[in-house]
């Protein structure tokens, strides 16, 4: 019962932190404020919390604990597709924290340390194919895991962002293709 309490307590300091993050910068978010906002004292707060960045820190902290990775095996050739859907699916479940974190005024901490949990299946994915240079591999990580998650903040925060389907086609063909050619038959099929 205690615990179930002290969950409790925790859980309406973290939204009550929340609900003042999603309106303005965390240098102007006080500890009265969220304290207030969640009917409990600053002793409360700091049973919890060093402070305020510990509350962001400990959110972002439990968003990206869950694996972000497909956990079934995706057929030879759709592991990108397959990270993807799992990102997708990882976005839809938390939009609500994801679109303001990875947004223009989001924590670019956040962003880092996402990337850094879907670099090692990426870096796998790249080794696999026989690449052995580390800073080829580096780079080729970096520039496939930040065109995902670009990707998936356009599309999961974007009024006329595409299906999933058409983002796919377009995501496969460029990594097939590559940019030039993705355009061409682009531009021939329109």
């Amino acid at each position: 019962m205690e615990n179930e309490i002290k969950k409790r307590t925790k859980d309406n300091l973290t939204e009550a932190f929340w609900q003042l993050y999603e309106k303005k910068e965390i240098s102007k978010i006080t500890v009265k404020e969220i304290t207030t906002l969640a009917g409990y004292n600053r002793s409360t707060f700091y049973e919890y919390f060093k402070d305020v960045y510990d509350v962001l820190d400990q959110l972002e902290e439990s968003l990206i604990r869950e694996p972000m990775v497909p956990l079934k095996r995706p057929k030879e050739g759709k592991e990108v597709e397959s990270i993807m859907m799992a990102l997708s699916e990882e976005f839809e479940r938390n939009k609500r924290y994801f679109s303001v974190l990875l947004g223009d005024n989001g924590d670019p901490k956040f962003h880092s340390k996402l990337k850094n949990k879907i670099k090692p299946k990426i870096k796998e994915k790249i080794e696999s194919v026989g690449i052995k240079d580390e800073t080829k591999i580096n780079i080729l990580i970096e520039y496939q895991v930040s065109a995902m998650l670009g990707i998936m903040v356009y599309m999961h925060t974007s009024e006329d962002a595409p299906e999933i389907k058409e983002l796919f086609e377009v995501v496969n063909s460029l990594n097939r293709q590559g940019i030039r050619e993705t355009v061409k038959s682009m531009v021939s099929n329109a």
